[in-house]
């Protein structure tokens, strides 16, 4: 453990040694977007499933358009243009051997725009990936690089990274793009957790919440608690950087344990190849079950966290692996911004052969996890299981780390086959999807996964290929009541697929193709905006959105093509919003024309339509 006062002396030198270096006559950056708020909607190190955000999400208002700019001398290193993820994307590298990352713009600047162009026409596709090399694409502080938009994800606003000499992430704050912060975080939530079968909190198995419920968190004492045996805990931590609420991952945890720190992360950077430890960070649980409480972190360094700035260790199993020793034991919670904004509580753990409830108590009993009564009593916890699964039907499968390292940390997963019916069959028909064999629920309380594992798949295999155009594959039911396909199944010799995540999968054929919406419709197309933006030309004419949706195994956008005239078009597949977009060639003439578009679906299932388009000249 690292003594709190030599700890406060280090974050203390280190400080000064950083001030030091900003003072040194280094050139500040500047800003990446011409905008007079600076407002954040995401944050460096924020939960992305399987994956950390690996920037600053930076709010456009809700719109498009605004000047996206070179933060610092340098070149283009790479320029990249797809349906999802980061959509356009550039990568500026600087002079200071740092990357720079803007993605999600609705356009590049015109030299970046004709090259990407030239690229989708030679490949005939709208994806696009190039490489320059130092020099060839020379870019000064402050040139425009293009303009803000939301392809590739939800909604508007730019995404932009910073990343070191070796493409590792680092926080954008560290690195001279601060952001005024008056608002400290809050801590919303304290969870107890029985790390042990037979540990007690106040008495009783299962664990207990502190939770206002008011919106405004936990301050100040929080009270005793009264245990028996290890007690873990987890909190659900919000900062808050301005008016907006946008809610955003804290930059420093610390817990203190009877005056010494025993656990604390710092989200200052990591390697992209440390994605999945995230995993190992944040109690994951409530992904698959269905009491929808708001994912909360661990205030517990785990073994295989080899992340920096993470420090600590399973501090709750005391020096004997049975928990704390008998006795009072005061812990100390502490979360700050990056601007010095800090949120603190504290509480007493009392440590009891048999812990009772406490007259006065804020804490509620919530147990949660996975659990039965059915035809006997079970329990699995992120901590321990209990009870008699397997007469519930589960088979156990107790996956343990291995040198692939797959698996990162013990996992306990239970597998069992279940009928489909009602609801979850209902929607699945209205999705096109046909039942092709059985479901299994593959259910974990935790998930300490690289990526994926090796499990049975939910089907007899007699039905894959017993008629040679069935292409049928693996869905997982996810919480908007939607199933979204995990794999394509296409060896019935293979008796497994990769499991993501746990979950309800079943095997279904798509039996329905893609839906082009309004095709009996004549598409009116008239003369687009004028940009305000020097550097970044539109077409002469505006683009058209056709709705192209569907609901069953997903659009496999590498598969679009469209004619414009009897001629190749290349679109643009905008998938979060389930269309397409259409860029007319900017010597279209006025008057009629037509436009042939075909879709395959990820299933096999392909749909075409057939557009007039009417070329309008601009009204007198």
């Amino acid at each position: 453990m690292i003594s709190f006062g030599k700890y406060c002396t280090l974050v203390l030198l280190i400080s000064g040694t950083l001030n030091a270096m900003a003072a040194d006559g280094a050139e500040a950056p500047t800003w990446p977007l011409d905008l007079s708020t600076r407002y954040l909607t995401s944050n460096f190190m924020e939960f992305r499933g399987g994956r950390f955000h690996a920037g600053l999400d930076l709010k456009t208002q809700s719109r498009e358009g605004f000047t996206v700019r070179a933060v610092e001398d340098g070149y283009i290193s790479r320029v990249r243009c797809t349906p999802t993820a980061y959509g356009r994307v550039v990568y500026l590298r600087g002079v200071s051997g740092r990357t720079f990352v803007f993605a999600h713009l609705a356009r590049f600047n015109d030299d970046l725009r004709i090259r990407v162009q030239q690229a989708q026409q030679e490949n005939e596709t709208y994806r696009a990936r190039l490489e320059f090399k130092p020099g060839q694409i020379p870019v000064k502080k402050g040139q425009v690089l293009g303009i803000s938009g939301q392809s590739g994800t939800g909604g508007p606003h730019l995404h932009f990274e910073v990343r070191d000499r070796n493409q590792r992430p680092v926080n954008p704050l560290d690195h001279g793009f601060d952001i005024a912060d008056t608002l400290p975080p809050v801590i919303h939530r304290l969870r107890a957790w029985p790390a042990s079968e037979s540990a007690r909190i106040n008495g009783q198995k299962g664990e207990w919440v502190l939770d206002p419920q008011k919106g405004n968190g936990l301050h100040g004492n929080l009270g005793v608690l009264n245990i028996s045996g290890p007690v873990a805990f987890s909190a659900r931590m919000v900062d808050a950087s301005d008016i907006r609420g946008h809610k955003l991952e804290p930059w420093l945890i610390e817990l203190i344990l009877d005056d010494e720190l025993v656990y604390r992360c710092l989200n200052e950077r990591y390697d992209f190849n440390e994605n999945a430890l995230q995993r190992l960070e944040w109690t994951d649980w409530a992904d698959w079950t269905d009491e929808g409480v708001p994912r909360e972190h661990w205030l517990h360094r785990r073994r295989a966290n080899t992340l920096k700035g993470r420090e600590g260790d399973l501090w709750y199993l005391g020096k004997g692996g049975n928990g704390l020793s008998q006795g009072d034991h005061h812990l100390v919670l502490k979360v700050s911004d990056h601007a010095g904004g800090e949120a603190e509580v504290h509480w007493t753990l009392r440590v009891q052969n048999e812990p009772e409830l406490g007259e006065e108590t804020s804490w509620q009993s919530q147990p949660l996890g996975i659990s039965g009564a059915e035809p006997e009593p079970y329990r699995l916890t992120p901590f321990f299981s209990s009870g008699h699964p397997e007469k519930a039907g589960f088979t156990i499968l107790n996956l343990k780390p291995d040198h692939q390292g797959e698996v990162l940390e013990n996992l306990e997963l239970w597998v069992r086959t279940l009928e489909l019916s009602g609801k979850l069959l209902e929607d699945a028909h209205r999705q096109g999807l046909k039942m092709m064999g059985d479901a299994t629920e593959y259910l974990a309380a935790d998930w300490p996964i690289e990526s994926s594992v090796p499990v049975s798949r939910p089907l007899k295999s007699s039905t894959v290929n017993s008629d040679s155009t069935t292409v049928v594959g693996v869905y997982r039911y996810d919480i908007k009541d939607h199933w979204e396909l995990v794999t394509t199944l296409t060896d019935s010799g293979n008796p497994e697929f990769l499991l993501e995540e746990p979950g309800l999968h079943a095997v279904f054929q798509d039996l329905q193709p893609p839906v082009f919406m309004k095709t009996n419709q004549l598409l009116k197309v008239k003369p687009g905006p004028v940009s305000q933006v020097a550097g970044v030309s539109f077409s002469p004419w505006e683009v058209t959105a056709i709705d192209l949706i569907d609901k069953g195994s997903g659009l496999d956008t590498g598969s679009i093509t469209a004619l414009f005239d009897g001629r190749p078009l290349i679109v643009e597949p905008d998938t979060p919003r389930d269309r397409l977009l259409i860029e007319w060639p900017e010597n279209m003439i006025p008057g009629k024309h037509l436009l042939h578009v075909e879709a395959t679906d990820k299933a096999g299932n392909t749909a075409a339509a057939t557009y007039e388009i009417h070329a309008q000249e601009e009204s007198p």
